[in-house]
């Protein structure tokens, strides 16, 4: 089970890393092109989630191996480490998720309230499109990230306490 949790993080990541580099190129083609104003505002929020997404993705990548490679060792040599430091970092993961999840429903919901509102702007109709469609890749990667982590959580509590 700790194989198959840090996997999924590790190819996680790697999603993470290619649409994050995906949403900067594409921003920065839409800024060097300038073809509409819509594109210019769309441009706007995917650069800004596109160098987030890059950079959290590389840092999980680049981690995860050494987590995975601790946490084998821990079960096979210290099983307290478990109980001390694995299990209450998923449960703090378990725990940011909620805030998480929040914040990026709130940035659809802003998003859906920019592009309604200010419908006369195009620069604001893109920005408005790009946070709707940041927000739900944040929160589809989200919901598999607690899912990830609920089943792992309760199998290290069934397992090791």
């Amino acid at each position: 089970m700790i194989q198959k949790f840090y996997h999924a993080q590790k190819a996680q990541s790697l999603l993470f890393l290619v649409l994050g580099i995906f949403a900067t190129i594409l921003s920065i083609y839409f800024f060097i092109a300038g073809i509409n104003a819509i594109s210019l505002g769309f441009a706007i929020p995917f650069f800004v989630f596109g160098l987030t997404q890059t950079i959290l993705g590389f840092k999980t990548y680049m981690k995860t191996n050494s987590e995975r490679e601790f946490v084998m060792l821990s079960a096979k040599e210290n099983t307290q480490q478990i109980i001390t430091i694995e299990i209450p970092k998923i449960k703090k993961i378990l725990t940011n998720y909620s805030r998480k999840n929040y914040i990026f429903l709130g940035l659809n919901v802003l998003s859906i309230i920019i592009f309604t509102v200010f419908s006369a702007f195009e620069l604001y109709k893109g920005i408005g499109l790009a946070l709707f469609v940041q927000s739900l890749i944040h929160i589809s990667s989200l919901y598999f990230e607690n899912n990830r982590s609920q089943i792992y959580f309760k199998w290290l509590n069934d397992y090791y306490n």
